[in-house]
């Protein structure tokens, strides 16, 4: 006796794929905002990045000002948030700010940054972010531009000392010793010297 026709149908019947799970146009731009949430950036954050800087320099601030505010708030940063800014980089504007801040040849610059001139450039036109190397060497600078200031009480001091021969750093710039972390830690214990009163 044969099967039901029904049943050799459904024996032989291939199981149906299933379709693939789509994201609906709503589930994505939900899932978008709260990406967007998590990412925000603080306004420590955004100064670091080059927004606020960018914006400052817009509004017609000059580039030493706006370099100086980026010292001002760099002091208040975590290190969690410093870290996340040199992995993600800094403005391209800051360089330039520092160059006219300290009064210092680009050339001077793109050593300490171990970044060439025309890299700069090239990043300005295209608006990128530096690059980590870059990035982490100016955090550097900014640190030790704080803390000059705070030291010398102005910025014109910090400026003057930043820049100028120094014995004690046998008769090199603090500034020129700041591409690494041991000629910076040098600036530093000259700076606490003078802090504390014993002329350096």
């Amino acid at each position: 006796m044969n099967p039901p026709k029904e049943a050799n149908k459904s024996a032989s019947a291939k199981p149906k794929a299933r379709a693939p799970k789509t994201k609906t146009p709503k589930a994505r731009a939900l899932r978008g905002t709260v990406v967007a949430k998590a990412r925000a950036p603080s306004r420590l954050n955004q100064i670091a990045r080059g927004l606020t800087y960018s914006r400052a320099i817009g509004q017609g601030s000059s580039r030493a000002a706006a370099f100086w505010n980026f010292v001002g708030l760099h002091q208040k940063m975590t290190e969690d948030e410093r870290l996340r800014n040199i992995q993600g980089g800094l403005s391209v504007e800051i360089p330039y700010g520092l160059r006219d801040a300290l009064d210092i040849n680009a050339s001077v610059v793109a050593k300490l940054l171990n970044i060439s001139t025309s890299t700069l450039e090239r990043r300005i036109k295209s608006e990128e972010p530096l690059g980590q190397v870059a990035s982490e060497r100016l955090d550097r600078i900014a640190q030790i531009t704080s803390m000059a200031e705070d030291v010398l009480e102005s910025r014109e001091e910090a400026a003057r000392w930043l820049t100028r021969a120094h014995s004690a750093l046998r008769d090199q710039a603090p500034i020129t010793l700041c591409d690494t972390e041991i000629g910076a830690r040098q600036v530093r214990r000259i700076l606490s010297a003078i802090e504390w009163g014993n002329a350096a």
